[in-house]
């Protein structure tokens, strides 16, 4: 699996691959242009998760746990672009 993330302004674009099949784009509805709080994480993560519904079990992983990735990664790209914005 797989996150990326682009923030233009306050606004953030996140695209997921690997959970579903075809990437997930999620743009929680959050604005990060003050940084990220706890709640904005917690969102970023939730729409993350909600949007990643259809994901896929294989051998690898159930299909909960690639929801639950998708939450954190959703997350960790976030906190990647507003730091590489901010460099």
């Amino acid at each position: 699996m797989n996150a990326a993330a682009v923030v233009d302004g306050g606004r953030a674009t996140i695209a997921i691959g690997g959970a579903t099949g075809a990437p997930a784009l999620v743009e929680p509805d959050v604005d990060v242009s003050g940084g990220l709080s706890k709640e904005a994480l917690d969102e970023i993560g939730e729409a993350a998760y909600t949007a990643c519904e259809d994901a896929f079990g294989d051998l690898n992983s159930s299909a909960e746990y690639r929801r639950d990735l998708a939450r954190v990664y959703a997350r960790r790209a976030v906190q990647a672009a507003l730091a590489a914005r901010s460099s």
